[in-house]
């Protein structure tokens, strides 16, 4: 009887043992590896710095991680800040424009973890529109970004310090809309990073004009994380064409971001920041 109930007594120990060591073997198993299954990015619309970035994220992330990474083509910061909070995606491309936001919960559950590159603002006419200067944007048709873009919320901002009444048109500037297309712009407001492919190709087929933004100092005092900015002679085409633009444009640009939700793992972090840098 006395030896039964050693062997009971020694019995249970082993099976509290294996608990114990199971308990810890899972919990090791589930922090080892503390990436999420699938790798998702809220870039932009194709054509944008956003998108040509989020591939090449795309591409980093999956050689270092074997994980399933996906550049999700978007309409831009305002997608992308919901998709993220929503999580729908990992990781999210923002403007600075939506930081910090102290009168509202947009910037809720989520944390910025890298500045990228500066987004200037640019302002463009075509040039056989009679628009010679911002003022000249007054009761006309302008193309101020589409739905849930930042290109819109900055729009908005520039409007209104600028007092412009204009003929608001929800889509991205392009050069190449038919004339009979409902969403034709005399001129369209742009951010977008200067390496951004399709806004190198409105520079270079000349068909537009870059207007400067006047008060500039106290534009870029007037919103966080904004900051005057100079457009370069030449930075879009040089010789043999005229260069574009003509001379430097006194302009203002945000800062694009890099944005995760607050609840991402410090594994994860770390590896999309060696990823990047």
């Amino acid at each position: 009887m006395r030896f039964m109930l050693e062997r009971e007594k020694i019995l249970i120990s082993l099976v509290v043992v294996i608990i114990i060591a199971g308990s810890l073997g899972i919990c090791l198993y589930i922090t080892r590896d503390k990436l999420p299954c699938a790798i998702r990015i809220a870039s932009g619309p194709q054509g944008g710095e956003y998108y040509k970035f989020g591939d090449t994220l795309e591409k980093k992330l999956h050689i270092r991680t074997s994980k399933r990474v996906k550049n999700i083509e978007t309409a831009g910061t305002m997608e992308n800040l919901r998709l993220l909070k929503e999580g729908v995606v990992e990781l999210a491309l923002l403007q600075s424009i939506v930081f910090p936001d102290p009168d509202n919960e947009t910037s809720k559950d989520v944390s910025v973890i890298a500045p990228l590159f500066l987004e200037p603002v640019v302002v463009l006419a075509r040039k056989e529109s009679d628009i010679e200067s911002l003022y000249d944007l007054e009761n006309r048709r302008i193309c101020t970004g589409a739905e849930e873009s930042g290109t819109k919320k900055t729009s908005d901002t520039l409007l209104k310090f600028y007092g412009l009444n204009v003929k608001r048109i929800d889509a991205s500037f392009d050069i190449d809309r038919s004339s009979n297309d409902e969403n034709t712009c005399d001129a369209g407001i742009v951010v977008m990073g200067l390496r951004g492919p399709s806004l190198k190709t409105m520079g270079e087929t000349g068909a537009v004009r870059f207007l400067e933004l006047p008060y500039t100092q106290a534009l870029a005092k007037s919103q966080p994380f904004l900051a005057e900015f100079t457009l370069p002679e030449g930075v879009f085409a040089r010789h043999p064409s005229p260069p574009l633009p003509r001379k430097n444009i006194q302009t203002v640009a945000y800062t694009a971001l890099l944005a995760v939700r607050q609840d991402a793992s410090s594994d994860f972090v770390n590896v999309v920041l060696n990823a990047i840098y």
